[in-house]
């Protein structure tokens, strides 16, 4: 659960999202200002991937799914109003290696088989199978 939105996982693995979806934060393909009910991430079921773990950041999302993969959306660390990027770091918290909102799941590349995953406002952490820990954002 992040401070303006929360994800939660249905046992079968499919993946819903709710409230403020400002910059991509609840992965449903546009920007959202609030979603008051679960609504679910179609992108996870479209491609037969079932998820395990989801964390929740400021204005982003990181999920793990079944097959090991790592997922983001939402705030990518780039304000649409110029004199915010200034006064902030640009965080790139989505692990994309870009400033650009995702409102749509995007794989993480680099992180193999993550079995933990955590997030803060504006950073996320994963730990692999074989212990190697990787985390990038701002924090």
């Amino acid at each position: 659960m992040g401070p303006y939105h929360s994800a939660v996982i249905t046992t079968n693995g499919e993946l819903y999202t709710m409230g403020c979806g400002k910059y991509g934060a609840l992965g449903q393909d546009k920007e959202a200002e609030n979603e008051y009910l679960p609504s679910k991430i179609n992108f996870f079921s479209e491609k037969n991937l079932k998820v395990t773990d989801a964390v929740c950041g400021e204005h982003h999302t990181i999920v793990v799914t079944e097959n090991g993969e790592l997922w983001s959306f939402g705030f990518g660390g780039s304000y649409d109003f110029a004199p915010l990027d200034w006064l902030h770091n640009r965080t790139g918290a989505l692990g994309s290696g870009k400033t650009t909102h995702r409102f749509s799941p995007g794989k993480i590349e680099g992180v193999s088989k993550p079995v933990s995953i955590s997030s803060g406002d504006r950073f996320a952490i994963a730990v692999s199978e074989n212990g190697d820990v990787y985390n990038w954002g701002c924090g």
